[in-house]
C-alpha cells in the first residue's frame, strides 16, 4: 500500500484543519448548510430547466430510437428489482473504459467476498451493452437521471450496502440521497482532470458533495493532491493505481480473429492498419496517411476505421467518398452485401468488436487525439502487443500515454505527415514494430495490482464485515 509514504510527501500541502473544516471565505453572508441548500435548489431548477428546453430533442429520440426508450424507465428509476439474500455493492461505470476497469474489480470480490451481490449501472448505451455482454449474471441497469427523488428511489430498490463510482461521478443528488440513508460511497480508480478540478475548485464550497464520499482510491499522486486541494481529508484518500492496467491480461501473443480475417479476405502479405476510436476528420485523415503508405512500401494495405461513435458511419462512408476512397460496412460484409476490392476500406458499425479487430492489425492508431478531443483507451491495442500510435491530444489518458512514451512501447505522432512517416517505418521494418509492440507489454505488466490494493481499502471501509451486516439488519 502507498498510504504512508504518499501522506509523508502531502501532508504539508493542505493542513488538516483547512482540510476538513469546510470554513467559508471571509465575507460570506450565510452559514455553510444554508448556501448549501440554496445551491442545491438553484442546481435542481436548472436541472430541470435543461429537460424542459430539451424536451422536443428528447421527444423526437424516444420516437426515432430504440435503444433510447430501452433505458428511458430505467433513467427514471424504475430499475428491475431482485430480492438480494445478503449484502449488496452496486458498482457504477459511465461507459465503455469505465466498465471494462471495474471488471477485475468484480471478479476479486466474488473470489474474496462471495457472500456480496454486484449491482451494476452505466450511463451510456455503449456501456450498458458491454455490461450485458461481459457481465450478464448481475443485476444491471441504466444510472438514473439526477432529478429530485429519482436517485433515491433507485437506491431504495436497489437496497446497495455500499456504492463504489468509477473514476469520479459526482451528481448532487444521488450523493445527497445515498447520505439521507446512511449508504456509504467510495471512489475507486479515482482521476481527476485539471479542467474538473479548476471546476470543483470554484464550486465545492457551494455544493460539498466530496464530503459525502467516504473514501478516495486514486490512480496517482497527482490525483490525491487535487483531491487534498479541494479540502477532502487527508485519511480518506489512498493513492491504489490504475485498475484498468488488472484487466488487460499477457496477451501479446494473441492470435488474429481468424472470422474477421476470412471475412475481410486478408492475404498472407497484406498490411493491415487499424484506426480506433475515430473521430471526425480523422478517417480521412488516416485514409490519406495508408494511401501514401501503400504507395511508398508498394504492398497491398488494408484499412479498418472503427468511428468512436457508430452512429457517424453514414458521415464517415460519405468522407472517405469526398477523398475518391471506396469504402464498406462490416455489418454489410456479413450478411454479404458488399464487396472488397482492392484498396477497399473496412468501417466497423458495430459494437463491442475492436479488441477482435485490433487482433489483425499490423499497426495502429487510437483516435481522438489528432483533433482536440482528448485521446481514447491507448492500452487495449499495446496490451495485444501491436505497436499504436497516438497524435499531440492525449490530455484524457496523460499517465497511460507518459507510461508508455517512457517505455518506448508506443509512439506519439504530430500530424498527418508524423502519421504516414510512422506508418510506413512500422509496416517496412516489422521486427522492429514486433519489438515496440513487446515493450508496451512489459510496461503495461509493471503496473499491475491496483485491484487488490483497492480491494483492501473498500474492506476497510465500505466493506468490513461488521458494517455489511449492521447495514444488511437495517435494510
Amino acid at each position: 500500500m502507498l498510504r504512508v509514504g504518499f501522506r509523508r510527501l502531502t501532508s504539508s500541502a493542505v493542513p488538516p484543519a483547512e482540510a476538513s473544516s469546510g470554513s467559508l471565505p471571509a465575507g460570506s453572508r450565510l452559514p455553510r448548510r444554508k448556501r448549501a441548500a440554496a445551491a442545491h435548489l438553484l442546481y435542481d431548477l436548472c436541472f430541470l430547466g435543461f429537460v424542459l428546453v430539451g424536451s422536443p430533442y428528447f421527444l423526437f429520440r424516444i420516437a426515432t430510437s430504440r435503444r433510447f426508450r430501452k433505458g428511458l424507465p430505467q433513467r427514471l428509476g424504475f430499475v428491475p428489482v431482485r430480492p438480494r439474500k445478503g449484502g449488496r455493492v452496486w458498482i457504477h461505470g459511465v461507459s465503455v473504459g469505465e466498465v471494462k476497469a471495474a471488471q477485475p474489480l468484480v471478479a476479486a470480490l466474488a473470489g474474496r467476498r462471495p457472500e456480496l451481490e454486484v449491482a451494476l449501472s452505466s450511463t451510456t448505451p455503449t456501456g450498458y451493452s458491454l455490461l450485458e455482454r461481459l457481465l450478464p449474471e448481475h443485476l444491471r441497469f441504466f444510472y438514473p437521471l439526477d432529478l429530485p427523488f429519482v436517485p433515491g428511489r433507485v437506491i431504495d430498490r436497489v437496497e446497495p450496502c455500499g456504492i463504489v463510482l468509477m473514476e469520479l461521478e459526482i451528481w448532487p443528488n444521488f450523493l445527497r440521497a445515498a447520505s439521507r440513508r446512511g449508504v456509504p460511497v467510495a471512489v475507486v480508480n479515482g482521476r481527476i482532470s485539471e479542467r474538473s478540478w479548476r471546476g470543483y475548485t470554484r464550486a465545492w464550497r457551494l455544493l460539498p458533495e466530496l464530503e459525502r464520499i467516504e473514501v478516495y482510491c486514486v490512480q496517482n499522486r497527482r490525483y490525491a493532491e487535487r483531491f487534498l486541494d479541494l479540502g477532502v481529508p487527508a485519511s480518506r484518500v489512498f493513492v491504489t493505481g490504475n485498475m484498468k492496467f488488472d484487466n488487460l491480461g499477457p496477451s501479446r501473443d494473441a492470435p488474429p480473429d481468424e472470422e474477421l480475417r476470412a471475412l475481410l479476405r486478408i492475404g498472407p502479405g497484406e498490411r493491415v492498419v487499424v484506426g480506433g476510436s475515430t473521430h471526425a476528420g480523422e478517417e480521412r485523415t488516416l485514409l490519406r496517411a495508408a494511401r501514401g503508405t501503400e504507395e511508398k512500401l508498394r504492398v497491398p494495405l488494408r484499412l479498418l476505421l472503427a468511428p468512436r461513435h457508430p452512429d457517424r458511419v453514414g458521415s464517415v462512408l460519405d468522407d472517405l467518398a469526398a477523398e475518391g476512397g471506396k469504402a464498406v460496412l462490416l455489418s454489410d460484409l456479413r450478411r454479404g452485401r458488399g464487396t472488397l476490392a482492392a484498396g477497399t476500406a473496412v468501417v466497423v458499425d458495430t459494437i463491442g468488436e475492436l479488441e477482435r479487430i485490433y487482433t489483425l492489425a499490423s499497426a495502429v492508431f487510437v483516435g481522438g487525439s489528432l483533433v482536440p478531443h482528448g485521446g481514447h483507451n491507448v492500452l487495449e491495442p499495446v496490451s495485444l502487443g501491436k505497436p499504436t500510435l497516438f497524435g499531440p491530444h492525449t490530455f484524457n489518458f496523460e499517465d497511460e500515454v507518459n507510461l508508455l512514451l517512457e517505455g518506448e512501447g508506443a509512439r506519439r505522432v504530430a500530424d498527418e505527415a508524423d502519421l504516414q512517416g510512422a506508418l510506413a517505418r512500422l509496416l517496412e521494418d516489422p521486427e522492429g514494430a514486433r519489438a515496440m509492440g513487446e515493450r508496451g507489454v512489459r510496461a503495461l505488466a509493471s503496473q499491475r495490482g491496483a485491484t487488490e490494493r483497492t480491494l483492501g481499502v473498500l474492506e476497510r471501509f465500505l466493506l468490513h464485515p461488521s458494517r455489511v451486516a449492521a447495514r444488511g439488519a437495517s435494510g
